[in-house]
């Protein structure tokens, strides 16, 4: 589980690190983009969106169920230490450094002429930067700091409630059903499916804009966090899921390439836009292939993990522990490289490279310097002994 979570994330380093490309998320389109690399890293990005934070949601699900076992005073100290605390950090010192690096990239691009220490100075000292702050791409913090105390209410009713418990059983019978299921994506795609329908979006969209979380994308995520709150009291799941890796995979790999290319242009982008589609079933091809590939791929990506990464590697296990951090710091340092070499007259693929290489040498560098202030180790490193001993606790990245 250390090692899918682990390279979940580091799958979002690569998708960041492409964006500059084919987008102006840092203010400014990198000037040695083509067609080529626009096409290319936008469609893995695409691809790649449609499992990666829902693994992360599931294995964030499955080690809060195992936390809270140990008690809900630990469990809620646990999750302001390892959530919230970062997440005011990220919002305080992180976003007005990225906004500083787009409004230094959008004046870059216009062809003004202003130190990107100016766009900073900026940032920090107007009120309305500051009322214009959002989670950014830490909009995963905020979630989790939603779900967590569900799950620990549900568990408290589950446990403590007067009258409920024959209709627990017959629920945690349901889900254990669902849980040890070969049917789980089509199941699972179901709420998905509603969600869109109600809520007239995509899920899995819109998520970093607002401190209020979207809806659909709240409740879509949801679903994979709870199922792997199910997961943890099922461990029998994971012998299906580990068998049906390549299946899985291949199947959902195979509809998402067949929607990408059946579907009418710009369907994919608004569900239920007609106005580019050929015939009237194309929105509902969407709704459907939206909700079953995120849940093919998710417990594809899963199983080919249960199935090849149980070697023990201490050097995989040490980056295990780092990643939560290099995650946490990484959106900044690589918008500053960007924004930077924008107009460098280099290839891409070699920018592409110097962004993910910078970026985790920065931030592994940074984690080693804070490893020595305790509260830095409560929030990112998880067990102290991390370093020294990588094989002591499991608790590592975000629970």
């Amino acid at each position: 589980m250390d090692r899918a979570r682990t390279t979940a994330m580091a799958l979002g380093l690569y998708m960041h690190s492409g964006m500059s490309f084919y987008t102006s998320w840092c203010g400014i389109v990198d000037q040695s983009t083509n067609h080529f690399a626009a096409g290319f890293l936008s469609t893995t990005f695409d691809y790649l969106h449609n499992f990666r934070m829902q693994v992360f949601f599931v294995i964030s699900g499955f080690f809060t169920k195992k936390i809270l076992s140990r008690g809900v005073l630990v469990f809620l100290r646990n999750r302001a230490v390892r959530l919230g605390i970062p997440f005011l950090i990220g919002v305080l010192t992180i976003g007005p450094f990225i906004n500083s690096c787009n409004s230094y990239g959008v004046l870059k691009a216009s062809g003004v002429s202003q130190s990107l220490l100016a766009s900073l100075y900026d940032q920090l000292t107007a009120s309305r930067k500051w009322r214009e702050l959002t989670p950014h791409y830490l909009w995963f913090l905020l979630y989790l700091l939603i779900y967590s105390p569900l799950v620990a209410a549900f568990l408290f009713v589950e446990q403590e409630g007067v009258g409920v418990n024959e209709r627990m059983n017959v629920l945690k019978r349901s889900i254990k059903s669902l849980a040890a299921s070969k049917c789980t994506p089509l199941v699972g795609a179901i709420p998905l499916v509603i969600i869109q329908v109600l809520t007239q979006e995509r899920p899995f969209n819109e998520v970093g804009n607002s401190f209020i979380p979207c809806l659909g994308s709240l409740l879509a995520y949801g679903c994979f966090f709870a199922y792997g709150c199910v997961l943890s009291s099922h461990l029998e799941a994971f012998v299906w899921i580990r068998e049906r890796a390549y299946f899985n995979l291949l199947v959902g790999t195979g509809v998402w390439v067949t929607s990408a290319l059946v579907l009418p242009h710009g369907v994919t982008v608004g569900i239920f836009n007609h106005t580019n589609a050929v015939e009237p079933f194309s929105p509902w091809i969407a709704v459907c292939s939206q909700a079953l590939v995120p849940w093919m791929l998710t417990l594809g990506f899963l199983g080919i993990f249960l199935r090849h990464g149980n070697q023990n590697s201490q050097l995989f296990l040490r980056l295990s522990k780092m990643s939560y951090w290099v995650y946490f710091s990484h959106v900044p340092i690589l918008m500053l490289l960007q924004v930077l070499t924008a107009d460098w007259p280099y290839s891409w693929w070699l920018k592409l490279i110097l962004f993910n290489v910078g970026q985790f040498g920065i931030s592994a560098l940074l984690f080693f310097c804070f490893l020595a202030f305790p509260w830095f180790r409560g929030c990112f490193a998880g067990n102290s002994n991390a370093l020294s001993n990588p094989t002591s606790g499991r608790e590592s990245g975000v629970a």
